[in-house]
């Protein structure tokens, strides 16, 4: 069967989009290389849980991600699924209401269904709340304190 260039391109974006490893872009030596989020997480030294993550009628299992300024899931065999930077303002972080759920939300302030995490108990919940929450916080207080004054040398 000839391949048209039409059917190659949809072919190939569709493979991007289920593709299950991020690109790594270094723009000195002008090479990509391609890691996976397990391996990405390792050089970076992120913290990471593995936990649930609630839709509507089901629970799926993910692999939550923590750097120092990036939250991020993946799925249990390592496709990247979102993030959120700790830089943004309208992050907002809230713990259910309800005793015993062991959930909590993390999403922006102008989502309409924010991302609700599901974790093995009460402790689990709080421990991983509280890190998101201070890591959250010190990126905030590093983006109050940051200079935005360009200087211009002449030479």
């Amino acid at each position: 069967m000839l391949q048209t260039k039409k059917n190659f391109e949809q072919k190939r974006n569709c493979w991007k989009s289920n593709y299950k490893y991020m690109a790594i872009i270094n723009p000195l030596s002008k090479m990509t290389d391609i890691l996976s989020v397990k391996s990405i997480s390792n050089i970076f030294g992120a913290q990471q849980a593995t936990v649930f993550l609630r839709y509507p009628n089901k629970l799926k299992g993910v692999t939550i991600y923590l750097f120092s300024d990036l939250f991020l899931w993946a799925s249990v065999r390592g496709k990247y699924k979102g993030s959120y930077s700790l830089y943004d303002k309208d992050l907002q972080i809230t713990k259910s209401g309800k005793e015993g759920d062991a959930d909590f939300s993390i999403g922006l302030k102008l989502e309409k269904s924010k991302r609700t995490i599901v974790c093995a108990n009460d402790e689990q919940r709080d421990l991983i709340m509280e890190t998101v929450i201070d890591a959250f916080q010190k990126c905030q207080l590093r983006a109050k304190n940051a200079s935005y004054v360009v200087f211009f040398l002449k030479w």
